[in-house]
């Protein structure tokens, strides 16, 4: 719900004819004042020249060497030799299996062998002397 409003709405109304409106005669013409520039000295046309000619020969050269660098690049891809690399493959490795094999107990067993024969010919006084991991050679 809206609060009363405690002016009454009126229509705006236009200034009655010839009379002052901002103490100013109605339909009065305004006077402007006149733009004044300060003065830029001459620029000789030879500069202007060569300035612009300048811009499309640095453009030009640019894209000549963009496009020797593009030709470039195609012919030494074009000129790469293309090996399939399965007929490689096959023919240097035909003493391998193909993909991996199954997990066994006996390969189990074997690898496990294996890792425990490694650690238990760790030697510490042979890898690491005691000289070596004393307190005064380590800075301690």
């Amino acid at each position: 719900m809206e609060p009363p409003n405690q002016f009454p709405p009126q229509a705006p109304q236009p200034p009655p004819p010839n009379q002052p409106l901002f103490n100013a005669p109605y339909n009065a013409p305004m006077q402007q004042q006149p733009v004044v520039l300060p003065p830029q000295p001459p620029v000789p046309p030879e500069e202007t020249k060569q300035a612009g000619n300048k811009l499309p020969l640095v453009l030009g050269i640019v894209a000549a060497i963009e496009l020797l660098l593009i030709i470039g690049l195609l012919i030494a891809v074009a000129a790469k030799p293309k090996t399939s690399k399965t007929a490689n493959n096959n023919a240097g490795n035909t003493s391998q299996s193909q993909g991996p094999t199954a997990a066994t107990s006996t390969s189990v067993q074997t690898g496990s062998d294996s890792i425990s024969q490694d650690i238990s010919g760790l030697n510490d006084d042979k890898d690491f002397p005691t000289k070596a991991l004393d307190d005064s050679s380590l800075g301690l």
